[in-house]
């Protein structure tokens, strides 16, 4: 008897035995092999393995074995996340080799067989799981999509916020919301270095890898304008474009002779606190101005006391200022820039003063004396003059109501010939003896 293949499996029956005896044969298969039929005379004799033959003459009995064929089957969960090399019929202690090859966006998970999940030793079978078939199989490779990192980062930080930064699944399609701080404006998104969709602050992408995006913010920028309301009364320094947040001072210079007012902004008094802005107005640029600093003529008064040599007030002068004469008794001049001026000062029976003044920078008080005029005529009192004798030899006597201070002789030629001052005398004569006969006056 012979085994075929050789190791097979054992044949039991053989042996000399009598013509005629009906011997039983039996074939026992080794571990991974069946037992296919028994040849005799190179034809099959039988398919069992335990039979009984009858021996008629010398036999050469042959036990033919074959080794099991077992389906290899696999699939895939789910079927989108991939496929299966390897599946088949195999032999018995043939090797077999599965080979898990995911799809894009997909990654290997684990087999599982029976729902349980495959064991290779003491870990899950990886992708490639190689096994010797000793009985029908069938896997399942389990695959599941990929997860990705999306970052997102706002440049500057304190320019803005993004909304959207997550973990999400191979082939997602995701949005990232750019919202601007307050003072910044959103300029565009960057990848690896590349700049796209400008303007927009909504990025919509679909997310086959981990990816990392910036959105660029800009600081505002704000044009920050001031003038004066007339070049000749002063300056402005301190305009120009500044940055949100970042401090302005602007400065009110005013010319020599004119002084600060006030800022204005489209037509109103620009307020700081709870004050009209000053000279040098402080402020954080939010948006764009245009202010007006409004200067006005430095004006002064100069008042002007009038008293005579006692020190008694004359309340009824008249002032005249640079050829400006104020109504009697109007001493107050308003409304003057600073500079030379030129007075002068009139009262009845009082000489006039005149004279210069200067208005530098601030008010002035302008005392003025008055001295009485005491050669003036009062025509309150009616001129009564008595001249005698006449025809005269030798004394003319004079005598008038009032003091004479001067006396003048005048002959017919209108010649002085005598020419008598300071008598303050109301009575009193003149020698004329001396004198040729004739007019005189």
């Amino acid at each position: 008897m012979e085994s075929i293949p050789e190791d097979a499996g054992a044949l039991a029956g053989q042996g000399s035995h009598v013509t005629g005896t009906a011997v039983p044969i039996d074939a026992e298969p080794n571990t991974g092999y069946l037992f296919a039929y028994w040849i005799k005379d190179g034809g099959i004799y039988a398919y069992q393995p335990d039979t009984v033959i009858v021996i008629d003459k010398d036999l050469h009995l042959e036990g033919f074995f074959k080794r099991p064929t077992y389906e290899i089957s696999a699939a895939t969960d789910p079927p989108e996340g991939g496929f299966v090399t390897g599946p088949g019929d195999y032999k018995h202690f043939e090797e077999v080799e599965l080979q898990a090859i995911p799809n894009t966006g997909y990654q290997f998970l684990h087999w599982k067989e029976d729902g349980v999940v495959v064991l290779d030793g003491d870990e899950p079978a990886g992708e490639s799981y190689i096994f010797i078939a000793e009985e029908h199989r069938h896997l399942v490779a389990h695959f599941e999509l990929k997860l990705h990192e999306v970052m997102a980062y706002p440049v500057p930080e304190e320019g803005g916020a993004i909304a959207g930064a997550g973990t999400y699944d191979h082939f997602e399609y995701i949005t990232l919301e750019a919202s601007q701080a307050t003072g910044y404006t959103f300029s565009h998104w960057e990848e690896d270095g590349d700049t796209f969709e400008e303007d927009n602050t909504n990025l919509s992408v679909m997310v086959t890898r981990n990816r990392s995006f910036e959105a660029h913010f800009a600081i505002n920028t704000y044009d920050i304008t001031a003038q004066p309301n007339d070049a000749d009364f002063g300056s402005v320094t301190g305009a120009g474009t500044y940055e949100h947040f970042e401090e302005v001072t602007l400065s009110a210079i005013p010319e020599t002779g004119y002084y600060f007012v006030e800022w204005t902004e489209d037509g109103e008094v620009v307020i700081d606190g709870d004050e009209p802005a000053g000279e040098v107005y402080s402020f954080i640029a939010e948006e764009a101005r245009n202010l007006v600093a409004h200067f006005a003529l430095q004006t002064f008064m100069v008042t002007f006391v009038v008293e005579d040599e006692d020190g008694q007030a004359i309340t009824d002068a008249t002032v005249t200022l640079n050829g400006l004469e104020n109504s009697p008794g109007e001493y107050l001049f308003e409304d003057l820039a600073a500079g030379d001026y030129s007075y002068l000062v009139e009262a009845d029976g009082y000489f006039s003063e005149d004279g210069m003044l200067e208005v530098i920078d601030s008010d002035i008080t302008m005392d003025v004396i008055l001295t009485t005029d005491d050669t003036s005529i009062d025509d309150s009192i009616p001129f009564e003059l008595l001249v005698y004798p006449n025809p005269v030899t030798d004394k003319l006597f004079i005598e008038s109501n009032i003091p004479l201070q001067r006396v003048t002789l005048i002959d017919l030629l209108g010649q002085i010939v005598l020419d008598v001052m300071d008598q303050e005398e109301s009575t009193f004569y003149l020698p004329v003896s001396g004198y040729p006969a004739g007019y005189i006056s």
